[in-house]
């Protein structure tokens, strides 16, 4: 069994690092309540060019990892898909 990797600020910098080329920062809209003094923002990941977050991850991965002459697979035909598709032809993997 493998162990669970403990997620670090650092971590999430590096990612940021690595996909910042590829994709602009998504919109925080904020929301209001009435008669509620709690701020509500929502992160618009609607906006990424896949319509959703997964094409940060699909990003992340391929830049940290080598091309291979088998490419990638991905089991799925949602929006991980989309944001492998996207992610490889960005990439030319």
């Amino acid at each position: 069994m493998i162990a669970p990797v403990r997620l670090t600020a650092a971590m999430v910098e590096e990612a940021r690092g690595l996909v910042g080329p590829y994709l602009k920062p998504t919109r925080l809209l904020e929301i209001k309540r009435s008669g509620s003094t709690c701020k509500t923002l929502l992160k618009l990941e609607c906006e990424q060019p896949t319509g959703s977050f997964k094409v940060r991850g699909a990003l992340s991965n391929f830049t940290r990892r080598p091309a291979s002459p088998a490419g990638f697979v991905t089991a799925s035909a949602g929006n991980h898909a989309l944001g492998v598709a996207w992610a490889a032809q960005r990439t030319g993997r």
